[in-house]
């Protein structure tokens, strides 16, 4: 969802979002996109949530889900960043749940990225979006 969501920042000429920007959480209506990790804008964050969530839930409608593009962003390049140790997005258990993060394989096991001062709207977000995957517990 990161590499969609990234697409639509680019087209609203959020340049800083290739470093900043991050998206955590499940695919469709809880995913949480943060425009900028350091000085989050809460409205930008929101329109690209909108965005990134509608653009997915579009292209499923027409019947087709895409096999190539996640294959290779969410599948081949995140596995190979994970196997040379890099940060990249992929999904982490946390507790109970599973939540896409952006993180890396170390040699003492999974590291996710953390943050010092999170905006409190968006650390709210994340938590009901994780809220969501525990409930949803399968």
């Amino acid at each position: 969802m990161y590499a969609r969501a990234l697409y639509y920042a680019q087209k609203m000429n959020l340049d800083y979002f290739k470093d900043k920007g991050r998206a955590f959480g499940p695919h469709g209506k809880d995913l949480v996109v943060a425009d900028n990790i350091e000085n989050y804008n809460h409205q930008i964050s929101l329109k690209l949530t909108e965005l990134t969530t509608n653009a997915n839930i579009e292209v499923r409608k027409t019947g087709f889900k895409p096999y190539i593009a996640p294959a290779l962003s969410s599948g081949a390049l995140s596995i190979l960043a994970c196997l040379k140790g890099e940060w990249h997005f992929s999904t982490v258990a946390i507790g109970n749940a599973f939540l896409g993060i952006k993180n890396r394989l170390t040699k003492y096991g999974v590291e996710i990225e953390t943050y010092e001062n999170m905006d409190n709207r968006l650390l709210e977000r994340i938590k009901r979006s994780y809220e969501r995957l525990v409930e949803f517990d399968v």
